[in-house]
């Protein structure tokens, strides 16, 4: 016969044991994650890892504030898209591409600006050394570091323009380097996964960059944003040259092409296409009124820039003035000298000339 009493005694017990269990484990489990978060905080170097997705390649400016310390410049780094970078501040800006071969740096700046910007380049990938070297204007504004870096292994690449031009300008780097790749037209540098293309812009050295895959196109110093592009025949930038320079570009850019000009931010097509259309204007509008025998400083005081000046293209180095003298003496030069007669005259020395002409039918 049950015991009733027994019964009710043994369960109270196994309920009370398994209440003990419960509350243990509990207990344990708790400890557990304590020590798991006490370890995590104080390790943040794991967070911060964890939250970048494991990217090396993400950094900002603010990365490298340790480098800062006695800098006084204005050169900032601007991440276009992963492993593609440009060096911006108010003179040049640098371009910076990490492939899986090495590091291929476009253009140099001053000296302090390039030592500081190359160690920014060593904390974006260390295990990658600079590759190459390619100049967009053949050009080199820190010769002594570019130097150091092709004698550490880097590949200089320019363009051999001397074969296309045989004019000596004035103001021509070429006799200051040689480089160890040189191409007339285009070239292309093959890495896994990425094509880049060199290509020549005119027959003055000027070439831009392409990213093919990623669609990125440096432009070189040949094209500044929203600024008086610098005239100077002499130096191998004529209007013609500077201006077909610019149409390349549009040609090889489409609408949804990331621009990295020769200086300041990031630019679309469209500003290439305002830029040819604000220098053509202007052109044409200069010739005519050379054409027509106006002087420098009557052309001067019609304001042919007064709408581009508005939309900020007077706000660089060049203003609009220089920008109007140069072309303006370019014009002449072709034109030859100025005819400063007036209509009167002109009709008078005209009918001159034809009645000189019956006469020696006659």
């Amino acid at each position: 016969m049950l015991n009733l009493s027994n019964f009710t005694t043994n369960f109270k017990n196994r309920k009370m044991r398994t209440k003990y269990f419960i509350t243990i484990l509990l207990l344990f489990v708790g400890l557990i994650t304590n020590a798991q978060k006490d370890k995590n905080s104080s390790n943040p170097s794991s967070q911060k890892k964890e939250s970048s997705n494991g990217s090396e390649n993400k950094n900002s400016p603010s990365n490298f504030s340790d480098l800062d310390i006695k800098y006084t410049g204005n050169t900032r780094l601007v991440n276009v898209t992963s492993d593609v970078y440009f060096f911006s501040n108010d003179s040049e800006n640098m371009g910076v591409i990490l492939t899986n071969k090495g590091v291929v740096i476009i253009d140099t700046q001053a000296e302090e600006e390039m030592t500081r910007s190359l160690k920014i380049v060593n904390r974006l990938n260390k295990k990658l050394s600079i590759k190459y070297l390619i100049t967009s204007s053949n050009l080199l504004k820190n010769k002594k570091t570019a130097n150091e870096l092709i004698t550490e292994g880097a590949l200089f690449l320019a363009q051999d323009f001397s074969s296309k031009s045989k004019t000596d300008r004035k103001g021509s780097n070429l006799s200051n380097f040689k480089p160890d790749i040189a191409f007339t037209d285009q070239m292309t540098l093959n890495f896994e996964g990425e094509k880049i293309d060199v290509i020549s812009l005119n027959n003055s050295g000027n070439s831009a960059v392409y990213l093919t895959k990623k669609n990125i196109l440096f432009t070189g110093s040949v094209y500044v944003y929203n600024k008086y592009p610098e005239i100077n025949a002499e130096q191998g930038k004529s209007f013609d040259e500077i201006s077909e320079a610019i149409s390349k570009l549009k040609d090889i850019a489409n609408k949804n092409t990331k621009i990295v000009p020769g200086q300041g931010d990031l630019v679309r097509q469209i500003d290439l296409i305002r830029t040819s259309k604000m220098m053509l204007s202007i052109y044409k509008q200069i010739y005519s009124h050379r054409e027509n025998g106006k002087t420098l400083e009557q052309t001067l005081a019609m304001n042919i820039c007064e709408n581009s000046d508005k939309q900020g293209f007077g706000n660089g180095t060049i203003t609009a003035n220089m920008f109007i003298t140069s072309i303006y003496n370019e014009v002449a030069k072709e034109l030859g000298p100025l005819d400063t007669r007036t209509p009167e005259q002109k009709a008078m020395d005209r009918l001159k000339e034809i009645q000189k002409e019956k006469k020696q039918k006659k």
